[in-house]
Protein backbone atom coordinates (compact mmCIF):
# COMPACT_ATOMS: atom_id res chain seq x y z
CA UNK A 1 0.00 0.00 0.00
CA UNK A 2 1.26 3.45 -0.83
CA UNK A 3 -0.01 7.18 0.15
CA UNK A 4 1.08 10.33 -1.09
CA UNK A 5 2.40 13.03 1.21
CA UNK A 6 3.35 16.34 0.17
CA UNK A 7 6.00 15.03 -2.05
CA UNK A 8 6.89 11.78 -0.99
CA UNK A 9 5.32 8.49 -1.42
CA UNK A 10 5.00 6.09 1.71
CA UNK A 11 4.70 2.36 1.28
CA UNK A 12 3.55 0.26 3.68
CA UNK A 13 2.83 -3.49 4.55
CA UNK A 14 -0.50 -4.96 3.50
CA UNK A 15 -0.90 -7.38 6.56
CA UNK A 16 0.10 -5.11 9.46
CA UNK A 17 -0.10 -1.70 8.18
CA UNK A 18 3.77 -0.73 9.62
CA UNK A 19 5.66 1.49 7.18
CA UNK A 20 8.15 -0.06 5.36
CA UNK A 21 9.80 2.69 2.83
CA UNK A 22 9.65 5.59 1.57
CA UNK A 23 11.15 8.12 -1.25
CA UNK A 24 11.08 11.37 -1.42
CA UNK A 25 11.03 13.05 -4.74
CA UNK A 26 9.88 16.46 -3.94
CA UNK A 27 6.76 18.74 -4.20
CA UNK A 28 7.14 21.26 -7.17
CA UNK A 29 4.01 23.06 -6.16
CA UNK A 30 0.65 21.58 -6.89
CA UNK A 31 1.73 17.88 -7.75
CA UNK A 32 -0.58 15.20 -7.60
CA UNK A 33 0.82 11.44 -7.79
CA UNK A 34 0.19 9.71 -11.17
CA UNK A 35 2.35 6.72 -11.11
CA UNK A 36 1.67 3.80 -14.13
CA UNK A 37 4.22 1.56 -15.94
CA UNK A 38 5.25 4.05 -18.35
CA UNK A 39 8.38 1.52 -19.95
CA UNK A 40 6.44 -1.75 -19.78
CA UNK A 41 8.81 -3.36 -17.22
CA UNK A 42 5.76 -4.98 -14.85
CA UNK A 43 6.42 -1.85 -12.20
CA UNK A 44 4.77 1.04 -11.77
CA UNK A 45 7.27 4.12 -12.00
CA UNK A 46 6.59 6.90 -9.80
CA UNK A 47 5.63 9.78 -11.30
CA UNK A 48 3.63 13.15 -10.26
CA UNK A 49 1.74 15.69 -12.49
CA UNK A 50 2.59 19.36 -11.25
CA UNK A 51 1.14 22.24 -12.79
CA UNK A 52 1.89 21.23 -16.57
CA UNK A 53 4.97 19.01 -16.38
CA UNK A 54 5.40 15.48 -15.86
CA UNK A 55 7.95 13.76 -13.73
CA UNK A 56 8.93 10.59 -13.70
CA UNK A 57 11.35 8.50 -10.85
CA UNK A 58 12.61 5.60 -10.76
CA UNK A 59 11.99 3.16 -7.31
CA UNK A 60 14.36 5.01 -5.51
CA UNK A 61 14.02 8.50 -6.15
CA UNK A 62 16.12 8.63 -9.20
CA UNK A 63 14.90 11.37 -11.58
CA UNK A 64 14.79 9.62 -14.96
CA UNK A 65 12.83 12.38 -17.08
CA UNK A 66 10.09 14.87 -17.66
CA UNK A 67 7.27 15.71 -20.07
CA UNK A 68 6.45 19.43 -20.49
CA UNK A 69 2.26 19.31 -21.11
CA UNK A 70 1.29 22.74 -21.13
CA UNK A 71 -0.25 24.15 -18.08
CA UNK A 72 -3.66 24.62 -18.56
CA UNK A 73 -5.81 25.06 -15.96
CA UNK A 74 -8.11 21.75 -14.91
CA UNK A 75 -5.84 19.11 -16.97
CA UNK A 76 -5.97 15.92 -14.68
CA UNK A 77 -3.41 13.17 -15.50
CA UNK A 78 -4.80 9.42 -16.64
CA UNK A 79 -2.19 7.28 -17.20
CA UNK A 80 -3.31 4.16 -18.79
CA UNK A 81 -2.73 1.55 -21.88
CA UNK A 82 -5.55 2.66 -23.33
CA UNK A 83 -4.49 0.96 -26.78
CA UNK A 84 -3.09 -2.45 -26.24
CA UNK A 85 0.75 -1.58 -26.18
CA UNK A 86 1.75 -3.53 -22.83
CA UNK A 87 2.70 -0.57 -20.70
CA UNK A 88 1.14 2.75 -19.65
CA UNK A 89 0.48 5.98 -21.38
CA UNK A 90 0.84 9.62 -20.53
CA UNK A 91 -2.67 11.18 -20.72
CA UNK A 92 -3.65 13.84 -19.22
CA UNK A 93 -7.93 14.46 -19.64
CA UNK A 94 -8.27 18.33 -20.75
CA UNK A 95 -12.11 18.85 -20.41
CA UNK A 96 -13.26 15.93 -22.14
CA UNK A 97 -10.09 15.92 -24.60
CA UNK A 98 -7.96 12.68 -23.32
CA UNK A 99 -4.44 13.91 -24.71
CA UNK A 100 -1.73 11.31 -25.30
CA UNK A 101 2.25 12.40 -25.04
CA UNK A 102 4.92 10.35 -26.16
CA UNK A 103 6.72 8.57 -23.37
CA UNK A 104 10.14 8.31 -25.41
CA UNK A 105 10.16 11.82 -26.98
CA UNK A 106 7.46 14.07 -24.72
CA UNK A 107 5.50 15.25 -28.10
CA UNK A 108 2.35 15.22 -28.29
CA UNK A 109 1.27 11.92 -29.66
CA UNK A 110 -3.00 12.95 -30.34
CA UNK A 111 -5.61 12.80 -28.47
CA UNK A 112 -9.18 11.29 -28.59
CA UNK A 113 -12.36 13.80 -27.58
CA UNK A 114 -15.54 12.62 -26.03
CA UNK A 115 -17.39 15.11 -23.88
CA UNK A 116 -16.34 17.83 -21.33
CA UNK A 117 -17.28 16.67 -17.61
CA UNK A 118 -16.87 16.70 -13.98
CA UNK A 119 -14.33 13.71 -13.43
CA UNK A 120 -12.45 11.29 -15.86
CA UNK A 121 -13.03 7.50 -14.57
CA UNK A 122 -11.17 5.16 -17.24
CA UNK A 123 -11.38 2.09 -16.44
CA UNK A 124 -11.68 -0.90 -18.77
CA UNK A 125 -15.71 -1.69 -19.13
CA UNK A 126 -15.45 -3.88 -21.96
CA UNK A 127 -12.99 -6.30 -19.94
CA UNK A 128 -10.48 -6.74 -22.94
CA UNK A 129 -7.51 -5.82 -21.06
CA UNK A 130 -6.80 -1.73 -22.14
CA UNK A 131 -8.13 1.22 -20.14
CA UNK A 132 -11.42 2.61 -21.83
CA UNK A 133 -12.40 6.32 -21.72
CA UNK A 134 -15.14 6.48 -19.56
CA UNK A 135 -16.65 9.95 -17.80
CA UNK A 136 -18.42 10.45 -14.89
CA UNK A 137 -20.64 13.60 -14.75
CA UNK A 138 -23.03 14.46 -11.66
CA UNK A 139 -24.25 11.01 -11.53
CA UNK A 140 -24.58 10.29 -15.06
CA UNK A 141 -21.69 8.20 -16.22
CA UNK A 142 -20.64 8.06 -20.10
CA UNK A 143 -18.66 5.01 -21.94
CA UNK A 144 -16.86 5.57 -25.45
CA UNK A 145 -14.69 3.26 -27.77
CA UNK A 146 -11.46 4.09 -28.98
CA UNK A 147 -12.55 6.71 -31.28
CA UNK A 148 -14.12 8.69 -28.77
CA UNK A 149 -17.66 7.97 -29.74
CA UNK A 150 -20.71 6.95 -26.65
CA UNK A 151 -20.84 2.90 -26.65
CA UNK A 152 -23.06 3.56 -23.20
CA UNK A 153 -24.21 5.80 -20.61
CA UNK A 154 -25.48 4.92 -16.81
CA UNK A 155 -27.51 7.11 -14.70
CA UNK A 156 -26.64 6.49 -10.80
CA UNK A 157 -28.74 9.44 -9.35
CA UNK A 158 -26.47 12.37 -8.94
CA UNK A 159 -25.83 12.65 -5.08
CA UNK A 160 -23.87 15.80 -4.52
CA UNK A 161 -20.03 14.68 -3.30
CA UNK A 162 -20.38 11.26 -5.12
CA UNK A 163 -17.23 10.49 -6.78
CA UNK A 164 -16.52 7.66 -9.41
CA UNK A 165 -14.56 4.50 -8.66
CA UNK A 166 -12.29 3.87 -11.85
CA UNK A 167 -11.26 -0.01 -11.09
CA UNK A 168 -13.59 -2.91 -11.37
CA UNK A 169 -14.34 -3.87 -8.69
CA UNK A 170 -15.91 -7.60 -7.48
CA UNK A 171 -18.53 -7.86 -4.86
Amino acid sequence: MAIWRQGAYLFYDYATGQPTSQVWIGDHGNCVPAPGDFNGDGNAEISQHCRGAWYFYQANGTFIKGTWLGDIPGQIAVPGDYQGIGRDQVVVFRNGAWEFWNWDTGLGAGGVWTISGQHPAPLDFDGDGDVDFTVFNNGAWFFFDEAGAVVNSVWTGGVAGDVPISRRIIQ
